[in-house]
């Protein structure tokens, strides 16, 4: 799937940070990463004009969403 080329201005984003992962199924993935460390674990979602990243430390985990004004968060 190619990823959509947009342009949105950062103020038409919303960051967004969650003590939870959040699932794939609510956002529509076009590239994904995953880093594996002796310390934590992170993956990376390219979502089209926003991004989702979770840190995995242990049982905490933290996610980052930047996504559109527009965007029903979770």
């Amino acid at each position: 799937m190619e990823s959509p080329n947009t342009n949105v201005a950062v103020s038409e984003l919303t960051f967004s940070l969650f003590q939870r992962p959040l699932h794939p199924e609510l956002f529509t993935i076009f590239g994904r990463r995953h880093l594996k460390t002796e310390h934590y674990e992170m993956m990376l979602w390219a979502t089209g004009c926003s991004h989702v990243v979770s840190v995995f430390a242990g049982d905490m985990c933290l996610t980052e969403l930047i996504s559109p004004n527009s965007m029903p968060l979770p």
